[in-house]
């Protein structure tokens, strides 16, 4: 297993591993190492949507910071 650390704005904004809720805001846990890549995906209210793979293959920090959707229309 290797550390997965995730941190999110806005601090509610809700993450999702691999299509499972994991937390709201902050995310320090383990995944399984692998040679395959997990997904996640971060939302909350008001915000756009966001996903992102990482590779499993060490200890990783994904920071990540979601759009308002009034930011996102051009």
């Amino acid at each position: 297993e290797v550390n997965l650390t995730i941190r999110v704005l806005p601090a509610a904004a809700r993450i999702f591993v691999d299509g499972e809720p994991v937390s709201a805001g902050a995310y320090a846990g383990k995944v399984k190492r692998d040679n395959g890549s997990h997904r996640i995906r971060v939302e909350a209210p008001g915000f756009v949507p966001m996903e992102q793979s990482v590779a499993a293959s060490g200890d990783t920090l994904v920071s990540l910071a979601l759009q308002r959707e009034s930011d996102s229309i051009p």
